[in-house]
């Protein structure tokens, strides 16, 4: 069953809203006015999608472990405490899918967020909002660098500088005895495969 409360004035759930609803697999309430959502609103043992994208949301909540995506984009969080969506780890948790992108975070999420959620293959970062008076970074470093950003000195002779510095990290040490040169050959036999 899904419940789709999209594009809608909503400022407010009642804490225990969902409670008669416990067959719900996925529920979409973005582009409303929501602020603040009660610790356990969503703790619903089927759901695997929610959607509150688009609205206030400064603070997280419960994440049941039935959920696979979860969606809090364009939203108010300048922080996500991981702890609060998963007060236990286990590995029963099922969040594959975190998009967060167009908040007012500064930093990426902890790492405790690969312990609480074992199954997450991808985390949206995307482009934060500006704060005023800071310059927006993105959360991740890009990589690779931009021309702009690498070093002068590096010319780009770098390839050139490969095969040297090959034969020189693969070409026998200078000094080996001759016993090496038996241990080389140890697998050469008569045979031929």
């Amino acid at each position: 069953m899904y419940l789709s409360l999209e594009n809608n004035s909503i400022s407010k759930i009642p804490d225990d809203y969902f409670t008669r609803l416990q067959n719900l697999i996925a529920i979409r309430m973005s582009q409303n006015k929501l602020e603040e959502v009660a610790m356990n609103t969503f703790n619903l043992p089927h759901l695997m999608e929610l959607n509150l994208g688009h609205n206030k949301l400064k603070h997280v909540f419960y994440i049941p472990r039935s959920l696979e995506h979860l969606y809090l984009h364009d939203n108010e969080f300048e922080t996500i405490n991981i702890t609060l969506m998963c007060p236990v780890m286990d590995r029963m948790h099922r969040l594959t899918y975190l998009r967060v992108d167009q908040n007012k975070l500064r930093r990426p999420l902890s790492t405790l967020v690969f312990l609480c959620f074992p199954h997450i293959y991808s985390i949206y970062y995307g482009e934060q909002k500006q704060i005023a008076g800071e310059k927006n970074m993105p959360l991740i470093p890009q990589f690779p660098l931009p021309e702009e950003d690498r070093d002068d000195d590096d010319d780009d002779d770098d390839d050139e500088d490969f095969p040297q510095y090959h034969r020189e990290e693969h070409e026998p040490i200078a000094g080996e005895h001759a016993g090496d040169a038996e241990e080389d050959n140890y697998f050469d036999d008569e045979y031929s495969y």
